[in-house]
């Protein structure tokens, strides 16, 4: 590639190999460096740089494009074959169906890396005296350069409850961010324990740190520090979490302020702290009654949204759709998968009847033959083995689709959050609104004695407190929005380019162990009909030849 100037008057070389074109094409996370003179780079250095105006100043184009990669795949179609096209032809309805003006912006920087350990067996005091209880806990290992952490490396050892808490805390002290969605509780696998089972929710537990180390607002926030920081073994009895955690809402003090409400010794408005944040959590049942009437009379749609509104509103629809095409896209992956392990299973019964053929051949004293039909079956074992890691590998490179559509529920929840912001802001601007007016006329000549105004005037000043930090919070949670709804298309591409990426690398890997698995299996047979026919084996050679 040649790079020059504006006035194309100097030039820059740069050689690429095709893995690198190849990165570029794919990988839009690396960040951009401009060439040294006359630099060659070598093969895989991912480093490049984007093209100058100096193509204008050519007819011929001076950036060829690039060459698209031939599917190592056979055209016969096979179960499995037909499982991979049928997850390709998702994905590319799944990029056809996001619109080029959202597609987002590049996938947050890692802020820390987390690694978990396999669970260990813990063993307590039970609450009743001369009974003991047992679970499972993950050492998790975290890696950091941040200055605000206490150590670079931080050790600590958390149960899943642990991560239910870590999860409910990021989304109160987090409203309006698309948040990475936890592992989903199985307590029927918990009960059993088996080793697949912790193996799967280990490595599900690594993916959504390492996810929450890529969000911009979670990898910040003292939250996540103190989860993966404190050594306490009981996170939840920890002082620095509990300061964290939001006041739980009390039903009978909420009980006593509505008595008062009702009858007018209660305050008439909230305080700006409770306007910012939801009714549910401050415990006013009347404001909650409120804005459900207000939400049923349409006040929201009545008021002509902002172009930030109304593009947010646009991308909630958006995003149902594309919490349904996930939702295809993983149903797609999960009968690859099936497709594999039915193929590994049925080359593992083949190899068990071949292991009872060589014992029946053993049996009645033809033990040339056997020994080969054991060996044949040995090699169609090995086959199976290979199969069955090809499985586990696709179940591993298909994850992040499944995590994708798990975590679109919150990212929609994120969205309802402004609007609920927006119905508080709207029904206490209504409530101003009246309160104004009828302040006005309290103030009119012979209207109202000063004690009436007096009271009106207090209670128009903290209405008008408490609707200036609901639009506030609105505001804020608007942007946010919009920042997270970039954030989330930037890494939504990344996770399913990589999870495609990923898949067929592992796939082409273990089609060339399969092969040779085969190639070594066809001799192995090719010997057998040798011997029965008294000619001599074929050779490799011959072998590759007849395939």
């Amino acid at each position: 590639l040649a790079f020059g100037d504006d006035a194309g008057s100097s030039h820059q070389h740069v050689h690429y190999g095709y893995q690198d074109m190849e990165q570029l094409s794919l990988d839009p996370t690396q960040a951009n460096h401009a060439p040294n003179e006359s630099s060659v780079l070598p093969h895989g250095s991912g480093v490049y740089a984007e093209p100058t105006q100096e193509a204008e100043h050519h007819a011929a184009p001076l950036y060829p494009p690039i060459p698209q990669i031939p599917s190592p795949l056979p055209q016969q179609q096979t179960a499995l074959h037909g499982g991979l096209a049928n997850f390709a032809q998702d994905l590319d309805i799944f990029r056809l169906s996001m619109p080029e003006t959202v597609q987002g912006t590049p996938q947050q920087q890692q802020q820390f890396t987390c690694v978990v350990m396999p669970a260990e067996k813990v063993h307590t005091a039970s609450s009743v005296p001369g009974m003991t209880e047992s679970y499972h806990a993950y050492a998790i290992v975290t890696r950091t350069a941040l200055p605000s952490w206490p150590s670079h490396e931080c050790r600590v050892v958390r149960r899943f409850k642990d991560v239910v808490a870590l999860s409910d805390a990021l989304a109160a002290a987090l409203p309006g961010c698309m948040l990475p969605a936890r592992p989903k509780r199985d307590a029927l696998g918990a009960r059993r324990a088996g080793p697949d089972f912790l193996e799967a929710r280990r490595a599900a537990l690594e993916r959504y740190l390492n996810r929450l180390a890529r969000h911009a607002q979670a990898a910040s926030s003292e939250v996540v520090q103190v989860w993966l920081a404190a050594a306490d073994v009981d996170v939840r009895a920890c002082a620095a979490w509990a300061r964290l955690q939001p006041p739980a809402p009390c039903s009978a003090k909420s009980l006593r302020r509505l008595l008062k409400q009702l009858v007018g010794r209660g305050p008439a408005a909230p305080t700006a702290s409770e306007a910012a944040r939801p009714a549910a959590d401050s415990g006013d049942v009347l404001r909650m009654a409120r804005e459900r009437l207000a939400a049923l009379q349409g006040v929201t749609k009545a008021v002509p949204p902002s172009p930030l509104e109304r593009e947010l509103r646009d991308e909630a629809a958006r995003l149902e759709e594309v919490r349904r095409l996930l939702g295809g896209l993983a149903a797609k992956g999960g009968a690859l998968a099936a497709a594999v392990r039915s193929a590994a299973a049925a080359t593992s019964d083949m190899a068990r009847a071949l292991e009872g053929l060589a014992a029946y051949e053993q049996g009645h004293g033809r033990s040339a033959e056997a020994a080969l039909e054991a060996g044949a079956a040995v090699g169609m074992a090995q086959v199976a083995g290979a199969r069955t890691q090809a499985a586990a590998q696709a179940a591993a490179q298909l994850a992040p689709v499944a995590d994708l559509l798990a975590a679109t529920p919150g990212a929609l929840g994120a969205l309802e959050a402004r609007e609920r912001a927006l119905l508080t802001a709207l029904t206490l601007e209504h409530d101003l609104a009246r309160a104004q007016a009828g302040l006005e006329a309290a103030q009119a000549p012979g209207a109202a004695a000063a004690a009436r105004v007096a009271s009106l005037t207090a209670s128009t000043a903290a209405l008008a407190e408490a609707a200036g930090a609901a639009r506030g919070e609105y505001s804020r949670l608007a942007a946010r929005n919009a920042e997270e709804v970039r954030a989330w298309r930037g890494g939504m591409r990344a996770d399913l380019l990589g999870a495609a990426r990923g898949l067929a690398g592992a796939q082409a890997a273990s089609a060339e162990r399969e092969q040779a698995l085969w190639l070594d299996l066809h001799a192995r047979l090719s010997a057998l009909a040798c011997a029965d026919a008294g000619t001599a084996p074929w050779s490799l050679a011959e072998v590759e030849q007849q395939l």
